[in-house]
């Protein structure tokens, strides 16, 4: 879970990413913020594809949740 969201703080939560994505990060943080204040979320998964042994990942996928309405919001941020 995003630190942004409540995620705890430490090595497991840490995702590491070139500053070519870090924008397009932000950019969903705060999206999944104004969905999640606007009610219309209030699950959310977060998923790292890698490559090989690589500890950056390929790609952040953020699926979104309401209630029982899965995948209402799939949005993902391309690594590398």
């Amino acid at each position: 879970m995003p630190i942004e969201f409540g995620g705890a703080e430490g090595l497991l939560n840490t995702v590491y990413l070139p500053p070519s994505a870090i924008e397009k990060f932000n950019i969903i943080i705060e999206r999944l913020r104004n969905l999640a204040e606007a009610g219309e979320i209030d699950h959310l998964s977060v998923r790292q594809e890698h490559r090989g042994a690589s500890i950056v990942p390929t790609r952040l996928y953020f699926v979104c949740s309401h209630g029982d309405q899965e995948g209402l919001y799939n949005l993902k941020v391309d690594v590398w």
